[in-house]
């Protein structure tokens, strides 16, 4: 008899099952219809092999999958699976994705890709009408003067590039970006609308998706299908040529000899910076579809935050949403959403506008509402349709209408020039190729496109300009403006559905917001501006921009194909943001530390920005804001804080520290590292040191003291008391700001009141915001009222209590003498309320962090578990929006082998029973439905079996979304 530890196979985490869900929304009959699904897949699920997929368990006689990103061993991380489905009306199909050596039914890789269309064969694609029966064209008219751009036109000139690649179907991205520009075009104003004089005025970029999809298999088992999908885009982004549009008239034309007005709007303000978009068909459409994408295999992957997704949810969660944006829209449609001045769909024109937002989160809550809609059993298909096609679609195309959109149009700049010589023109507009330039509110203050080709109504291009029109009522232009509150509008539609329009819109938000801090690294006391084109998101007194904005950069990382340049581009400077922060943490032991930690030879300044070391960087901040730098970071203070000087009764000049805030970028990062979809220089997660350092300090300040967990808002934290230096253990930190005075009075175990020999005591304003407490003895008191610094000015000070013995405390007599502690405040008034507040913010940013590194005596996993027992009437079945649960995890995995047996033991993420196969072969499929399950009632469980022959015996163990696997030897 023996035990082993038997050696985990790559496998983190997988879901109970792969597959999505397709429910027939048009109710008809479908046949031989195109599906294109986009999915994301677990890391190491797909390793050498190609997700092919299953309709009801049975393989499609045609398929074929395109890869487009993988995960740093190799395996698929997201991909296009193609097939033709039937579908009964009203019925559902449920399809799942198993292993195949091949990326479609014919063969190799070579062998599909040839099978693909040509560009001969996209234009001779029949419809239905004879060859060529298809079309696309935008056509814009200003002033009755017409312009074109047709797709066939474009293909036909060679503006194109493959998307999708093989036998079942042909997607092309049609566009230019030659350094002509050559089917761009636009107006110009004089004393009217005429044609341009010169190419800068035209102002407007045609982009085409097209997709085709033929006989898969050319033995007419499946004919063509007799449309040709089409996403027509229009863009008035080209940086250099910005310029409204007060009055523009636009159609696209489809089918047949462009028989068909596919999309028609007279009259619309076009305002720069912003983008449109038309999904249609020209030819036959098929039916409408809804898809469940499966929720807990999104989490399982990890690309997805580890939402609660056993959250009870009530059928009209989005209700109030969909509302919302019903009322809010009115007559408009998302992307034209003049009318409203406040909001385009959901989203908030005004993105600095502070308050709890349903975009001001991880993910925005209205895409959650479908996350957890789409398979939620009370809602019809039709519900759930309608859901998609609002509060995600239509949010999504919403988000074109924002000024956040700058595409390159110089044709002598160098996109990414650390990875190779691609012209910027077409791209997002790069600070590799604009090194000294800004975009938003200071983009007319750093080169071009300062001169603007015009200037003045109605075609004024300045972000500037006074009128809304001109930004379409957005206020979207830095810092406060922007990066503070940025949403995320991009990223899910695209991971759910694939379609380019939302990739280059998720690098565009990218893209502005590295942008949108001054170019240079500025003076001792700017510590916010971005280092050139190294892209250092940094804002001392704002951590929301921080966060907010290292997401969006992680998400056109990861969401970018492998390969494109784009990809190589928004790494760098996410990895320059890592080395920048591990530096300003002063972590010795992560990814970026310099040869030289004291970093002798950095100089900051504008002329050494491109070679400097952003270790070094962020270090220097502490010299340049305080003149010192300290020695070590004991207690991983997270950013570096603002000197205050206040006489409060504490150490005059003592220093601010984040609390609640910091709960953003601890979110963030969190998310990102447990991704593991991005590796640093060191080959670990992006962020996992930042991560990790930031876990170990807030389980420091939640598990200290039984009611340091209340103290996570307060500022005024990580200093040692009476100087200027960091605190060495988290009990001299809170010695540091918490103020204890004498009890001047003996109290009744009923008195609302105490009084103490002293006049200081902390003002924080007494807002639902600023709560404070006090413990007398061993009870802890809510305060009440507005005790100030100094007032009375001299004699004692009578503080009024609104509550005793709370936190599990009792109340009881009191003799004077005793010590009274000041307590700085929690936010419990959000302790009892959907919209969640900081306390909830900090909960599940520990969610997010629990599995981090354990650094000295302080469990992550322990202090999100302590302090969400002080959240103890907060629910999210209404508002799901910071619902996060730590990651599923299955741990400790042995197993005990005799002759003709395996016991398998393991620590499960909850007492629920777990599944288990074993098996003399891997598993069929990502469905555990068959497997055996296991006794729960612990989480350590453990199973047995018995008649095994001897030899090899695969296993795998899954708990929720956690799954481990491996292999184990029987003996003779």
């Amino acid at each position: 008899m023996r035990y082993l530890i038997p050696a985990l196979i790559c496998l983190p985490v997988l879901a109970l099952d792969n597959g999505v869900t397709i429910h027939e929304a048009s109710g008809t009959n479908q046949t031989g219809r195109p599906v294109s699904v986009f999915r994301a897949f677990a890391r190491g699920e797909f390793s050498g092999t190609y997700p092919k997929p299953r309709i009801g368990g049975t393989v499609p006689a045609a398929w074929q999958v395109d890869v487009k990103t993988t995960w740093p061993d190799g395996s698929v991380q997201q991909a296009f699976i193609s097939f033709r489905l039937g579908v009964t009306a009203n019925g559902s199909a449920a399809v799942d994705f198993v292993a195949d050596a091949n990326p479609c039914h014919l063969g190799n890789l070579a062998t599909c890709q040839a099978a693909a269309l040509n560009q001969a064969g996209m234009l001779s694609y029949d419809t239905g009408g004879g060859a060529g029966s298809w079309s696309a064209t935008w056509y814009g008219s200003l002033n009755s003067i017409e312009y074109s751009a047709s797709a066939r036109t474009m293909l036909g000139a060679g503006s194109w590039r493959y998307w999708m690649r093989g036998p079942v179907v042909t997607a092309v991205i049609v566009e230019d970006r030659s350094t002509a520009l050559s089917h761009d075009f636009g107006w110009e104003y004089t004393t009217a609308w005429v044609a341009p004089a010169n190419e800068n005025r035209k102002s407007l970029h045609p982009v085409y998706e097209l997709r085709f999809y033929p006989d898969p298999d050319g033995a007419g088992a499946l004919t063509n299908w007799p449309g040709v999908e089409v996403d027509a885009q229009i863009w008035n982004a080209t940086i250099l040529r910005f310029q409204r549009f007060d009055s523009i008239n636009l159609t696209l034309k489809t089918g047949n000899a462009e028989a068909a007005t596919a999309y028609s709007v007279t009259g619309k303000s076009f305002h720069a910076r912003s983008r449109r978009h038309k999904l249609t068909w020209s030819g036959t459409a098929p039916g409408a579809v809804v898809m469940d994408y499966n929720f807990p295999y999104l989490i399982h992957t990890r690309m997805i935050p580890s939402y609660d997704y056993r959250l009870g949810v009530a059928a009209t969660l989005a209700d109030g949403d969909l509302s919302a944006y019903n009322s809010q829209l009115g007559s408009d449609e998302p992307q034209w959403c003049d009318t409203n001045t406040s909001f385009a769909g959901n989203w908030r024109k005004g993105v600095g506008t502070t308050g709890a937002r349903g975009e001001i989160a991880l993910t925005a809550r209205w895409y959650l509402n479908y996350l957890y809609l789409m398979g939620h059993s009370g809602v019809t298909t039709a519900k759930k349709k309608e859901i998609w096609d609002k509060l995600v679609i239509g949010n999504a195309d919403a988000g074109g209408h924002a000024p956040i959109h700058y595409m390159e149009g110089a044709a002598t700049l160098t996109y990414y020039a650390d990875q190779g010589a691609d012209n910027a023109i077409g791209r997002p507009v790069s600070i590799d190729a604009r090194d000294i330039w800004a975009s938003g509110s200071h983009e007319a203050n750093f080169s071009n496109p300062k001169t603007y080709v015009c200037e003045a109504a109605p075609c004024d291009g300045r972000l500037t300009a006074t009128a809304n029109p001109y930004r379409g009522s957005w206020f979207a232009d830095g810092e406060t403006q922007y990066t503070s509150h940025a949403p995320s509008i991009n990223a899910l539609p695209y991971l759910l559905t694939g379609y380019h329009y939302y990739l280059t819109g998720t690098q565009f938000e990218a893209a502005f917001g590295l942008a949108t801090t001054t170019a240079g690294v500025g003076s001792a006391s700017s510590t916010s501006a971005r280092h050139g084109p190294r892209g250092i998101i940094f804002n001392s007194g704002v951590h929301r921009a921080t966060a907010w904005m290292h997401r969006n950069i992680a998400w056109a990382t990861i969401l970018t194909p492998d390969g494109e340049i784009e990809k190589g581009y928004f790494k760098s400077r996410l990895q320059n943001n890592a080395a920048f922060h591990e530096g300003l943490m002063l972590l010795t032991g992560g990814a970026h530390v310099p040869a030289n930690p004291a970093c002798p030879t950095y100089v900051r300044s504008d002329s050494t920005v491109r070679t400097a070391d952003m270790w070094c960087a962020g270090r220097h901040n502490w010299q340049a804001r305080d003149g010192a730098i300290p020695p070590g970071n004991p207690t991983f203070v997270a950013t570096m804080p603002s000197v205050q000087n206040q006489n409060d009764g504490l150490i005059n000049g003592h220093r601010r520290a984040p609390g609640y805030w910091l709960s953003y970028v601890a979110a963030v990062w969190a998310w990102l590292s447990r991704t593991g979809a991005i590796i640093d220089k060191d080959n670990l997660p992006m962020m996992k040191h930042l991560s990790d350092a930031v876990a170990a300090h807030y389980a420091g300040r939640v598990l200290v003291s039984p009611s340091s967990m209340y103290q996570m808002r307060v500022d005024d934290w990580g200093w040692g008391p009476g100087t200027k230096a960091l605190c060495e253990t988290f009990e001299e930190c809170a010695s540091s700001f918490i103020s204890s005075w004498t009890l001047s009075s003996d109290m009744t175990n009923a008195q609302t009141s105490l009084v103490i020999d002293h006049t200081d005591w902390e003002d924080t304003g007494y807002s639902p915001m600023n709560t404070a407490w006090a413990r007398i003895g061993n009870e802890y008191v809510r305060l009440s009222g507005n005790p100030q610094s100094g007032v009375p000015s001299s004699g004692k000070s009578t503080v009024t209590i609104s509550q005793r013995g709370v936190w599990g405390s009792t109340a009881t007599p009191h003799t004077a003498g005793a010590t009274v502690t000041w307590m700085p405040g929690f936010q419990d008034i959000w302790a009892f309320e959907y919209q969640g507040g900081y306390p909830n913010l900090a909960r599940a940013a520990l969610a997010l962090m629990a599995d981090a590194e354990k650094k000295g005596g302080y469990s992550p996993r322990t202090a999100f578990h302590v302090f969400s027992e002080a959240l103890p009437y907060q629910r999210y079945e209404g508002n799901p929006q910071w619902a996060l649960m730590p990651v599923e995890r299955v741990d400790n995995v042995q197993a005990r082998t005799e002759a003709g047996g395996v016991t398998l033991r393991w620590t499960a993420p909850s007492g629920d029973g777990c599944r288990i196969y074993l098996g003399a072969q891997p598993p069929a499929s990502s469905n555990d439905a068959g497997d055996v399950q296991a006794a729960g009632g612990a989480r350590l469980q453990r199973h047995a079996a018995t008649g095994l022959g001897p030899g090899e015996y695969h296993y795998r163990i899954t708990c929720g979304t956690a799954r481990a696997g491996g292999r184990v030897t029987v003996a003779n």
